[in-house]
C-alpha cells in the first residue's frame, strides 16, 4: 500500500502552468520512462530511448480518459516535454522524454511560482 509506484508526485507549479491532467500524465510518464530505462525495456530510434505505452493502460495507472490523454499530451509535445512516434507493424504508439526541458520548465514553473508568492506576500504587507 505504501510503496513507490502506488503514489503520484505532481509539482504543483507545473500543475498550474499546464493543468493537472498533463501534469499527471508527465508524471506517469516519468515513472514509465525510468522503469523501462533500468529494466532495458526501451528501444533507440533517431538517436532517442523510446519506450511503449498503450492508452488504456495510461488510462488504468490515472484515470484519464483516451480524450483527456490526447488533450494532455498535446499540450506536453507543444511544449517540447515528450515526443511520440507510431513505430512497427501494426504500428504501435512509443513515448521519449527530454529530461533537460522537463527540468528547465520545471524550474521555471518554481521560479515563477516563488516570484508570484512573494509578490503577493509582499502585498498583503503594504
Amino acid at each position: 500500500m505504501l510503496s513507490r509506484d502506488q503514489w503520484w508526485i505532481v509539482n504543483k507549479p507545473l500543475a498550474r502552468k499546464i493543468g493537472f491532467d498533463a501534469a499527471i500524465i508527465l508524471a506517469d510518464l516519468i515513472a514509465k520512462f525510468t522503469y523501462y530505462t533500468n529494466t532495458e525495456g526501451t528501444i533507440l530510434s533517431d538517436g532517442l530511448q523510446y519506450f511503449y505505452y498503450t492508452s488504456e493502460k495510461i488510462e488504468e495507472e490515472t484515470t484519464l480518459t483516451y480524450s483527456k490523454q490526447k488533450k494532455a499530451m498535446a499540450i506536453l509535445i507543444e511544449l517540447g516535454l515528450i515526443k511520440t512516434k507510431r513505430i512497427g507493424t501494426p504500428a504501435k504508439l512509443y513515448f521519449t522524454l527530454f529530461e533537460n526541458k522537463i527540468s528547465i520548465f520545471l524550474n521555471t514553473c518554481i521560479e515563477e511560482n516563488s516570484n508570484l508568492y512573494i509578490k503577493n506576500k509582499d502585498n498583503k504587507e503594504t
